[in-house]
């Protein structure tokens, strides 16, 4: 399994996220209360919307577009019918998150 450096650990000192596209992927590294990571999908199912750049409540993102509620740490959509957003493996190394292109579920 490959991993991909995403971001350096510092530049979420400030942020809880860090979006980016890679392949074509629009994948987010959150950060927790703890300091741990995980690393998620957030292109909407229906268009492929941001979901960061749209509404937040506690762990639910609402797309801008169209109103699709996701649970992020989960990846449900709450109020449509769709398939769940993809989870990405992280791993640490130094002062750089990479994270793994191989889905979680």
């Amino acid at each position: 399994m490959e991993f991909v450096k995403f971001c350096k650990i510092e530049e979420l000192d400030k942020k809880n996220f860090i979006t980016k596209s890679i392949f074509g992927k629009k994948i987010a590294v959150f950060k927790e209360n703890d300091n741990s990571f995980f690393a998620s999908e957030v292109g909407c199912k229906h268009q492929g919307a941001d979901l960061t750049k749209g509404k937040k409540e506690g762990d639910f993102y609402t797309c801008q577009r169209h109103g699709w509620k996701y649970n992020i740490k989960s990846g449900e959509c709450i109020n449509q019918k769709s398939s769940k957003l993809r989870k990405f493996l992280i791993r640490i190394e130094g002062d750089f998150i990479k994270i793994s292109l191989d889905t979680i579920d």
